[in-house]
Order: C-alpha cells, then structure tokens, then sequence
C-alpha cells in the first residue's frame, strides 16, 4: 500500500491552514499534514516528519519564507518548497522562484494551491529519477573505468589501417609495452601481427560478419617474442556505415596452448604408449599360442608388418655355433632372401649386434654401415634393426626398411621403441621356446635311442633295427632320406641293406667298394663326411643315378664301428640346406654308434644262433642214437620209439603245450627207457616172469633216468617223461607214487601213449591186441592209471586219425 503525501506547512495564522489543508484534501485526499510557526520547529518538522512537499508563508512573526527555503534547500534539497502568501510583487516571486521555490500561490487564488502541489511534486519525481539515473551513469562510469583500469585481459580501440587509439594497462603490460604512448607508436597492420597475413585476414572476417569471438592469432611483443592471444571484437561505423574503428579486447592464451600442446602431445604419447601395449599384448598372446619356436617367427613378422609402414621385414638369428646370421624369415621388396647368411660384425645388424642397442637411419643406401653386394641395397631408404634381446644373449636381430622415394618418412621414436619392445619380447619368447625345443628334442632323441636299443635286444631281425634305426633318423635329424651300408669283407664292397626317404627304386643302389665314393672313402679311413652343397661335389659322384634324379643339396655320413672293427656306413642326405648344430652332430654319432652295436651284436647272435643250431641237431641225433640203442637192448619191436613220439606229441599239441614245451617232450618221450641201462641184463632181458626181488630192481630204472641226466641242464626239462611216465593217477605207480595232478603233465600223455603202443605191438610173451581192445582196456583204466581228461583226447585223437 502506497504511504500517504506528508505536507509541511509553516504558517502564523491557523486559519489560513485550515484554508490550506482544506484546498489541498481537494487534490490530494490522503496526505497528512504537520503545521509549524518557528525556525526550530521547521528543522525539527524536517529530522522527524521528513515531507515529501513544504508549504511556508513568505511573512511570519517569527519567521519568513525565504529562510524556510534556504533551510530546506540545505537539509532536504529534493523537497520541493512552495510560497504562499497574502501579497506579493512579481519581483519577489521572480526572486523565491530563483532562489529555489518550485512556486508560489496567492492565498487570494488558493484555487491554484492544489495543482501548483502536483505540479511541485512531478518535478521531483522528474529530479529523483534524474539524479538515480546520474548516480547509476556515475558508478556506471566507475564501475567500467574500474574494470578498464584493473581488467586483467587488453582492451583496445584501433583504426582499420591498424594504428592505436585506446588501450587499457593491462593491453600494455600483456604487450611488454612501459606505457599507452610507447605502445601507441607500434602499427598493428605493419608489425603487431605475426604472420601479417593474419591481420589482413582478421579485417576481412571482421568487416563482413561484424563480430569475431575468440578469434585466435599470433601477437609479437616489444622484444619481439611471440604469444598466442584470443581476441573478441567488433566494428564501429558511423551512420553512413563507414567504418571508425574497431573495439575489441585479447587475453594471452600462450600458456594454454601450450598446455594443448602438451595435452596433444601426452595424448598423442598415450595414445602411442596404448598402441604398443596393445601390439605387445597381441604378440604375446599369439606367441603363446604358438608350438615351438619356428612356428613364432611368422607370429613376430606378423606383427612387425601391423604396426610398422614399411617395404621390408626381416628377422635374423644367430646359427647355434654364433658363426652366421641367417635371414629366418624375410617379406617385401627391400627384403633379403631367406637362408642368406652374413658375418656377425657386418653391417647395421652386425653393429646391433656388439652395441646390443637399436639403430636407426634416414638412408640405409648412404649408411656407412650398409653391406654394398645386397641387391636391393640402392632401393633401402630409412630403416630400423633392433636387437632380439633373451636375457643377456642376443639371438639375432628385427629389420624394417622403407623403399628410398622422396615419400619416404623416417621412422619415429615411438615406432622404433615399440619395435625394441617387440624385440626384447620376442627374444625372451624365442629364448623359452628353444630350451622347451631344445628339451622336446633331447627328450625325443633320447627316446629314439632308446628304441633302437630296445629294438636290439627285442628283435634277432637285422634289417628290422636298421629300418627302426633310419626311421628315427629321419625324424630327429630333420634329414630327407638315410642309407645303411654293411661291409660285406669278402668282397671288400659296401652293401646297401637299408635305406629310406629315396625317390628311386633300391635296385638303382650300387655296390659301392671299399675306398671308393664317400661311403667306401669313410669305411677305408674311418673318418666322417661332411658335404653341404653337393653341386660342388666329385665329378663322378654328383653323376651317379641316385644324385642325379634324388635332388639332394646335402650329404652327410659317418662310419660304423664296433669294437674297433669297420661294419658299414650310415647315410643322410638333404634336399634343403642343413645348418648341423653340436648337439646333432652328437646325435648323429650316437645314432652311428647304436646302428654299429646293433649290427656287432646281431651279427654275433647270428653267428651264435646258427652254432647252436647246429649243436641243437648233434644232441638230438646223439639222443635219437641212444633211443635206438636201447631199443635194440631191451628188444623192443621195431620203431616203437618213434611211434610213442610221434603219438605223444600229437596229444601235447591237442593238449595246448607250446612249441617250446613240445621240444622237451620229444626229447623225453625219446629217452623214456633211458633208467634202464642200470638194470642187469639178467633181468632186463629175462624170459619168464620176474621174481618180486627183480621186479624190486626193475623199477629202479626211473630213478636211475633221473639220477643219469638231472645234472644236464639241457636235458633237465626233458626228465618228466624218463622219471615219472610210470605214475599212476590213482598214486599206486612209482617210483614216488605221486597222484593226479602232481603227475607232470607229459609223464600223463606219455603213459597213455606207452600203454597204447605195448597193447596194440607183438610181444614174445604175447601177441598184440586189437585197437578195440586195447581202448577198452585204456578206458578201464581211466581215474586209475591214467588222467580222465587226457583219456578223452586220446580217444578223439585215435577216431581222427581213422584207428
């Protein structure tokens, strides 16, 4: 709610304020009213009512109008003031409206006191929104001359030809300059702006859009450095549009862009740092999953080729004697052939090879350490070789190259540590897959040796070791084809008598002698060849049919001794270069050395085998001698012996006995009678019928068998028949009375037969009885004399054979 108008009116006579109060209410109905007669009412009306318009007579007792004036233009100068009084001169009035009344009023015409209050009043409204407005122009003013004073960016004011006007402290200071004149003197459009294209340019932009923001250019200070600024401006034209100047204001953004810098840099580090972990982390995880060494090094190209722009890759590797660096693997045009070797001190990768540090040129065709004879050494442009680090070894070295061409960019820092990184991992993978290699092999070889070792003492069949033994060969030494030769001594020649890996048929294999070829040379002089490029081979070797149409590059043999004595030559040839380490060639003699035992020891059991033999016959033809013998001295008829062995081992095999057990039962069944050379002749060749003492002496013959030939080792076996076929199942035989069971077996087929064959033969004291008989009798001895079960065989024996 709006406060009500508060009057002040000083005046002597109290009717002429009511007359007052009363006019004014008319116009102004709210307003409230304090009255005063004195100077000290006044001043105090003024501290405590504080009115909003004053109303004072121009003569009081006490008092006067002029004074009021003076008072309220002092204590509350937007107040306005207006006289009222009975008379008054135009002089007077001109001299109150002067001194400051707003105006004056007749009492006579107090009609006029109403609007010459509101008029009063709209004045000051008029002078308290003017006075608000300076006052705000003036902070205003302040305020901008303040932040123009203080302000931390540049401010200026310039012509379009570049020249000055304004410029605030902190342009001259962010400008190196002492003071506005000494900047002043500088030209923006000559020499304010580097480059100067760049201030052409800001005028054009700015003339046809009107603004710039953040417009960012290059400024040159008073000793002539450089800082980067960012600019807002805009054109000033006059009303004809032409332009006056241009207002703008700079800030120095140089350590911003440098901190860009630095970020972009950073970021552009971090990313490359992000690549390279990524590539090591890819190579990583295919190396593992890579079999053994050879299968890494394509993993390693590979990877070299994804993260690397480049012509050519290369990865060198040290043989195993350290003596050459051979190109292992190799792709693109400025790449050296796989297989070729260099000297470990030549060249870059020589150099990278003693310093155990990248190296890294712009121009490999110019590079003091470039090899001249490489074919492609003209077309090498920048190129990187890094070691292939594996603890404290170096196993060979990485190569990049890019063909030489005016495109051609040098390689980066980050590329060429990212390769080094490839390289220490790569080593390291290459280093641990070689020693599992390396155990893989050494387990496999001595696994191999250890079957042709086996195949020796397991088999008797000479050719079946050695093809064992090549088979191995082949497979360990990584070889394409191998070749036995056995000295034969009689002809003084080398035989082939295994051979494997050939194209050719065996029968295109010649008989090669002693001292003649490779194979003849190394059995006459005992020492070992070694060929790695058979193109360069003998004239009438490299001709022979079996080079000629085989296709081999290397050869290699040794020969084959056993206790000092030559027995042959082993063989191996190559269709592809072979790089022999130590530890093959060792292998390879081992291998030699167990062929050469095999045949030493086979050829020993050979020789064994067949003295034997022949010993085995002399024992069997002296048995067979004895058999007949006694046959003749105890009048037995004629072939009983070798009836009752043909019979008796008819029963062993139906009976399961193995070949073996079959030799000792014909060697028993032949000297079953054998006891009886220590019967009397009294009583072996006795007519009637033998007393109960002779009998006693005639059963001693078993005994007396197995006393005779118990101390032969080789007749051993065969005493079950000679010591027990008088046995009986029922344990009523002799001459241990042993039962069932404990009968050996071919003492129980050997009684049968025995019986069978006195029953069914002509006796002196009786004749011979008919086969039916005879089985009846047999079988009337089942489960006492005789096994059940062998009873049965017999018996389905004799109706197979039709008896």
């Amino acid at each position: 709610m709006d406060e009500p108008i508060r009057i002040l009116i000083a005046e002597d006579l109290p009717a002429d304020v009511e007359l007052a109060q009363y006019e004014i209410r008319k116009t102004l109905p709210g307003c409230v009213f304090t009255h005063v007669e004195t100077r000290e009412d006044f001043l105090a009306a003024l501290e405590s009512f504080q009115p909003d318009l004053i109303i004072s007579d121009y003569h009081m007792p006490r008092f006067d109008g002029m004074t009021a004036l003076k008072l309220a233009l002092e204590r509350a100068p937007l107040t306005p003031l207006i006289i009222w009084t009975g008379t008054l001169n135009e002089d007077v009035a001109v001299d109150c409206m002067k001194a400051g009344a707003s105006n004056y009023v007749i009492k006579e015409h107090r009609k006029r006191l109403g609007p010459a209050i509101l008029h009063a009043l709209g004045e000051k409204q008029v002078r308290l929104e003017r006075l608000r407005a300076e006052h705000a122009l003036r902070e205003s003013e302040e305020r901008f001359r303040g932040l123009y004073e203080n302000a931390s960016i540049g401010i200026y004011r310039t012509t379009p030809q570049g020249c000055i006007l304004m410029a605030n402290p902190a342009a001259v200071r962010i400008l190196g300059y002492d003071s506005f004149e000494e900047l002043a003197q500088r030209n923006l459009e000559r020499d304010g702006i580097e480059p100067p294209e760049r201030r052409r340019e800001f005028r054009e932009r700015l003339e046809r859009v009107g603004t710039l923001i953040g417009y960012e250019s290059e400024w040159r200070k008073k000793d002539d450095s450089i800082i980067f600024v960012s600019e807002n401006a805009r054109v000033i034209r006059d009303q004809a549009g032409q332009v006056l100047y241009y207002d703008g204001t700079f800030e120095d953004i140089t350590e911003r862009k440098r901190a860009e810098e630095a970020l972009r840099e950073s970021e552009a580090r971090y990313r490359a740092r992000t690549e390279e972990l990524e590539a090591l982390f890819t190579l990583s995880t295919r190396l593992r999953q890579a079999q053994n060494a050879d299968d890494m090094l394509p993993v390693i190209l590979s990877e070299m080729r994804r993260v690397l722009n480049a012509d050519g890759y290369e990865i060198k590797l040290l043989d195993a004697t350290g003596e050459k660096l051979i190109v292992a693997l190799s792709i693109g045009s400025v790449a050296s052939k796989i297989g070729s070797a260099f000297e470990p001190d030549e060249g870059a990768a020589g150099q990278v090879l003693q310093t155990r540090a990248p190296y890294v040129t712009s121009d490999y065709s110019t590079d003091p350490y470039r090899i001249p004879h490489l074919p492609h050494v003209a077309q090498s442009g920048p190129s990187i070789v890094v070691p292939l680090h594996a603890e404290n070894a170096v196993l060979g070295v990485l190569v990049a190259t890019r063909r030489n061409s005016p495109d051609a960019h040098p390689f980066s820092q980050e590329q060429v540590r990212l390769l080094a990184a490839i390289g220490e991992m790569a080593g390291s993978a290459l280093r641990r897959a070689r020693l599992f290699d390396d155990t893989q092999r050494h387990l496999r070889r001595t696994e191999a040796l250890h079957n042709v070792q086996l195949s020796v003492a397991s088999s008797f069949d000479l050719r079946h070791t050695l093809n064992v033994a090549l088979a191995h060969a082949l497979t360990q030494l990584g070889v394409d084809a191998a070749a036995v030769l056995l000295l034969n001594v009689h002809t003084l020649s080398l035989d082939y008598v295994a051979e494997r890996g050939f194209r050719t048929s065996s029968r295109e294999r010649s008989r090669v002698p002693l001292g003649g070829g490779y194979a003849g040379r190394a059995a006459l002089e005992r020492q070992k060849v070694r060929i790695a490029n058979l193109d360069q081979m003998e004239r009438e070797f490299a001709q022979s049919p079996m080079i000629a149409t085989e296709g081999f590059v290397a050869y290699y043999n040794v020969p084959l001794i056993a206790k000092g004595q030559v027995k042959g030559v082993l063989e191996i040839f190559r269709r592809t270069p072979l790089h022999a380490d130590p530890e093959w060639e060792a292998f390879f003699e081992t291998l030699a050395g167990q062929i050469a035992i095999a045949i030493d020891n086979l050829t020993l059991f050979t020789n064994l085998e067949k003295i034997n033999s022949q010993l085995m016959l002399a024992y069997d033809a002296t048995i067979g001698g004895l058999s007949r013998a006694l046959d003749l001295r105890d009048r037995e008829t004629e072939g009983h012996t070798l009836r009752v062995v043909e019979l008796t081992l008819q029963l062993a095999q139906a009976m399961g006995m193995s070949n073996a057990e079959l030799v000792h039962v014909r060697r028993g069944a032949l000297l079953h009678d054998v006891g009886k050379i220590g019967i009397p002749d009294a009583i072996l060749l006795k007519t009637e019928k033998l007393t109960a003492e002779e009998w006693a002496i005639m059963r001693r013959h078993p005994q007396y068998a197995f006393d005779i030939f118990s101390s032969i080792d080789y007749l051993r076996p065969a005493l079950d028949i000679p010591y027990c076929h008088h046995e009986k199942w029922d344990g009523t035989g002799y001459p241990r009375g042993l039962r069932g069971e404990e009968i050996p077996l071919a003492a129980r087929l050997f009684s049968i037969v025995d019986v069978w064959d006195a029953l069914t033969s002509e006796r002196p004291y009786r004749p011979a009885l008919s086969q039916e008989h005879a089985l009846a009798s047999i079988e009337e001895q089942t489960g006492k004399s005789f096994d059940p079960r062998i009873v049965k065989m017999f018996v389905d024996i004799l109706r197979q054979r039709g008896e």
